[in-house]
């Protein structure tokens, strides 16, 4: 059998190459592209010739989830695995929503790498095994229909209720503006709202934030 095709797409150019040199060693895989950031790993996907791809979420020009759903939406067939640094239980559970068709953490083994890529274009899903525990709860709080911030979201959206702006959030906490803005756009999409304001009053309405916070 022919091995299947490939996308990469991770920014980190060492990272990104080491997994190529895991496909090219593998008799199952062959890279068809890699690329480092969302647009080009739209781009790639769409054209349709891989079989799968491998995402990391943190990506520069937008966000992996956005990638995600936006495959979603225009129903693209190529499955997708997550191979990201984030291990946050509201995390695996956004991308899994949004499609994808496994989770890993960077942490895994190339082996695992491949076989999940090879699970995905059988149809099967593959989730790290020290992730399932937090995929679990995390079903049991939307269940429920409970929100869960992140503590860096938390932290983030308290500032916010203070009045800080995005740069001061970044100065105070030695983050850019851009991971602010991500951690900002996570809340805003885990609460259902679209601005700071009502990202303030969602949270506040949840218990999420002390109303001593609010400046």
């Amino acid at each position: 059998m022919a091995p299947f095709g490939v996308a990469v797409v991770d920014p980190h150019p060492l990272y990104r190459a080491g997994l190529e040199q895991a496909c090219l060693a593998s008799p199952k895989l062959r890279v068809i592209t890699s690329v480092g950031t969302g647009e080009a790993g739209l781009a790639a996907i769409r054209a349709g010739s891989a079989d799968a791809a491998v995402l990391d979420l943190a990506l520069p020009d937008m966000r992996g989830l956005a990638v995600l759903k936006l495959l979603a939406a225009e129903r693209c067939p190529t499955p997708v695995v997550v191979l990201t640094a984030d291990s946050d239980s509201a995390t695996i559970y956004d991308a899994l929503a949004a499609g994808a068709a496994g989770y890993l953490t960077k942490d895994a083994e190339p082996g695992t790498v491949i076989d999940a890529l090879c699970a995905a274009v059988d149809g099967d899903s593959v989730i790290s095994p020290r992730l399932h525990r937090l995929v679990a709860a995390e079903i049991r709080l939307h269940a429920n229909g409970t929100v869960k911030l992140t503590p860096r979201e938390s932290e983030i959206l308290a500032l916010v209720a203070e009045g800080h702006t995005s740069p001061e959030i970044g100065r105070r906490l030695y983050l850019s503006h851009t991971t602010v803005k991500t951690h900002l756009a996570n809340a805003y999409e885990k609460l259902g709202v679209s601005g700071r304001a009502a990202a303030v009053a969602e949270a506040l309405k949840r218990g999420l934030l002390d109303p001593g916070d609010v400046g």
